[in-house]
C-alpha cells in the first residue's frame, strides 16, 4: 500500500505497517468505539505524509467485545487525580462534590471528541450523581498541578470543560447529572436515593455527549488543537496495538 491509496479491511489479517511502509507518517491514531450494546467498531487510521492514505476496520462483534469498551490504543498514563489538579489550577473549586463532577464531564468530552479517555479510574452511579472512588476525599488533599497534564488535546478538553461547567456548584452539577442518560442508565431501577457503586459505561458517557451535540444543546467548545507531528516510535506502537486489537477480535468472531 502507498500514499494515497484506501483500503477496508473485512476479512483476514496482515502483519502492521512496518517503518519502510510509511517512511513519511506523520500521525496515526486508533480507537474502539462501541456503537450500541455488545457492538464494536474498531478504526485504525495511518496517515501518510500527505494525509491520504487511510486503512479502516469496521466490525460488528458479541456481547464478550465489551471488556475493550473505553480503551484506545496503550492504556492512558493520566489519573483521575491529575486531571482534578489540573482543574484546580484553572479554577476555585467549591467542595469534592463540584470537583467530581467536573472530572466525570471532563472524561464524558474526551470520550466524544476524541474517542478515548483522559483516565482509566472508574466512574460510579453513586445516588448523588457521577463519582470517581479514586478523588474521594481529595479536594482538600489534592493541590492545584497542572504538570501531569502536558497533552495540548487533553489540556484543551479540560479547558472546555472549566469554561462550560465550573460556573455551576457541586448541587447543581449533581442535579443536572441526575437527568442525564450515563446516570440514569446505570442506576437503572434503583430509587434515586439508593446507594450503588454501579459503573457508568463509558460509551454511553460518549454516546450521550455526541448526542447534546447533535440536538444543538448548551454544550463546551473546545478550542482548536495545534497540529503536532507524531514521533515515528508512537506511530508504530499505535500500528501494532491496532493490530492486536483486531487479532482479538477475528479470534472472537471464528468462534
Amino acid at each position: 500500500m502507498t500514499c494515497g491509496t484506501h483500503r477496508s479491511w473485512r476479512t483476514g489479517l496482515r502483519s502492521p505497517p512496518s517503518e519502510d511502509t510509511y517512511p513519511n507518517s506523520e500521525s496515526a491514531r486508533q480507537h474502539a468505539l462501541v456503537a450500541g450494546t455488545g457492538h464494536l467498531r474498531t478504526t485504525l487510521d495511518y496517515a501518510c505524509h500527505t494525509g491520504e492514505t487511510h486503512l479502516h476496520v469496521h466490525t460488528n462483534c458479541a456481547r464478550r467485545l465489551n471488556h475493550l469498551k473505553g480503551r484506545s490504543g496503550p492504556m492512558n498514563t493520566l489519573t483521575a487525580r491529575d486531571v482534578a489538579s489540573y482543574i484546580k489550577s484553572k479554577t476555585d473549586v467549591y467542595g469534592e462534590t463540584q470537583l467530581q463532577k467536573l472530572v466525570y464531564y471532563a472524561q464524558c468530552w474526551s470520550l466524544a471528541w476524541d474517542g478515548s479517555p483522559l483516565f482509566e479510574d472508574e466512574i460510579q452511579a453513586w445516588k448523588n450523581g457521577p463519582v470517581l472512588p479514586a478523588l474521594r476525599h481529595s479536594n482538600t488533599s489534592l493541590s492545584p498541578d497542572a504538570a501531569h497534564l502536558t497533552d495540548e488535546r487533553a489540556r484543551a478538553t479540560v479547558d472546555a470543560v472549566v469554561d462550560h461547567y465550573a460556573r455551576f456548584n457541586g448541587s447543581t452539577l449533581s442535579a443536572r447529572s441526575h437527568e442525564e442518560r450515563p446516570w440514569r442508565e446505570a442506576r437503572g431501577t434503583l430509587a434515586d436515593g439508593e446507594p450503588s457503586a454501579r459503573a457508568i459505561d463509558p460509551q454511553v458517557m460518549r454516546q450521550w455527549a455526541n448526542d447534546e451535540s447533535l440536538a444543538g444543546h448548551d454544550v463546551p467548545v473546545r478550542r482548536p488543537v495545534p497540529h503536532r507531528v507524531a514521533e515515528r516510535a508512537r506511530v508504530m506502537e499505535l500500528g501494532r496495538s491496532g493490530a492486536q486489537t483486531w487479532a482479538r477480535t477475528l479470534e472472537i468472531l471464528g468462534r
